[in-house]
């Protein structure tokens, strides 16, 4: 759009005033218009890199604590959650990444076997539209570190992203341990 935006008014000024540029113009203001219904990342503006640390860094302390609403206080509600991976519920391969209703099980469980993660690396990547969910995310990449009880800690990198709205997470991906 913008080559073509572009071409439209470096031929506007060279036809000039009254010589057709009205024309060029009228015909621009749909694309302009389709465009604008992208609402602004307002919602972000509270979510700086800190404010999203602060977030991830709650979220693990309440895994590694095994409480018991971390779904509700921490995911995303099921119009917006898209998935949660990890190296055991692998997305998309596995069904039960995409499905919110199983994590508080899966939270529970692998709290039960003694499994924790810590932050040890946190980047902030900014906000992006995701039009699936109609919603402003903001997105960041981390490495954590993974110990299951009596087992040598691991790297654990991964991605996410926060709903600006909610504040939630929405997507969450620990690539491998």
């Amino acid at each position: 759009m913008v080559a073509g935006l572009s071409v439209a008014v470096a031929f506007a000024i060279w036809l000039g005033p009254g010589n057709g540029s009205s024309v060029i113009r009228a015909k621009l203001t749909p694309e302009v218009s389709r465009s604008s219904a992208v609402p602004t990342p307002a919602p972000c503006d509270s979510y700086s890199a800190e404010r999203t640390r602060q977030v991830i860094t709650a979220f693990l302390s309440a895994y590694n604590a095994g409480t018991h609403d971390i779904t509700d206080r921490f995911i995303a509600a099921p119009e917006q959650f898209q998935w949660y991976g990890a190296p055991d519920r692998v997305f998309p391969d596995n069904p039960a990444s995409m499905d919110r209703g199983t994590l508080p099980e899966y939270f529970s469980a692998e709290h039960a076997r003694g499994e924790r993660l810590e932050l040890r690396d946190f980047s902030f990547n900014g906000p992006q539209y995701f039009p699936d969910i109609h919603e402003w995310i903001v997105n960041f990449g981390y490495t954590l570190t993974h110990t299951v009880q009596g087992a040598n800690p691991n790297p654990a990198p991964g991605k996410g992203s926060l709903g600006c709205t909610s504040g939630k997470i929405v997507l969450w991906r620990i690539d491998s341990w």
